[in-house]
């Protein structure tokens, strides 16, 4: 090429001018959404990258949180598509915050551009951050299943439990069954 002085430069050096840099991977796509509010507390995390991701490298950057809450869980992935799976149900009404950080990489080392600025720069600069809140909750009875067969004089426990209730001193519930099939023993609370 030429300069504005009229200097010809060499042909290596016009090489070096068109030097093409791949572009790094950029996160396209969250579920929940940033700022979404009323998530189900069974939801999982679903991050969409531009590209194919070392799995390695993005789970090790992966963190959620609430408040000082560490959120654990499990990965999968599909294509360019990681799903993380909370280890239980979140909880209600609460804040969570999901962070993957600058030292997430691309198949070709590249690491993740988390400020879209087309440049990696790591940790903190790059990091992808994004929260969500759960959805309010209605107090919900759970009954443990019988993890066994049961026959004819069996003796058995059903457990009875509230879900999702905040700052609960007592509740109550009625059972109804065939007490031609079914006698109670016992109640005890616990």
């Amino acid at each position: 090429y030429i300069d504005s002085s009229g200097n010809i430069s060499e042909w290596l050096s016009a090489m070096d001018i068109v030097t093409v840099r791949p572009a790094p991977p950029r996160v396209v796509r969250t579920l929940p959404m940033r700022n979404e509010t009323d998530i189900p507390v069974s939801t999982d995390i679903t991050v969409t990258f531009s590209k194919p991701m070392d799995k390695e490298t993005v789970e090790k950057a992966f963190t959620m949180t609430s408040g000082l809450q560490i959120i654990g869980g499990s990965f999968a992935w599909d294509e360019n598509t990681l799903t993380f799976s909370p280890s239980r149900d979140l909880d209600y009404d609460r804040d969570y915050l999901v962070r993957i950080n600058g030292e997430a990489m691309d198949t070709e080392g590249i690491g993740l551009d988390g400020n879209y600025d087309t440049a990696s720069d790591g940790i903190p600069y790059d990091d992808y951050i994004w929260g969500f809140r759960t959805s309010g909750a209605s107090p919900t009875l759970t009954f443990m299943p019988i993890d066994r067969s049961v026959y004819t004089e069996d003796t058995f426990d059903i457990k009875i439990m509230a879900k999702y209730v905040k700052g609960m001193h007592k509740f109550s519930f009625k059972v109804i069954f065939d007490p031609e099939v079914i006698a109670v023993e016992r109640v005890d609370e616990g």
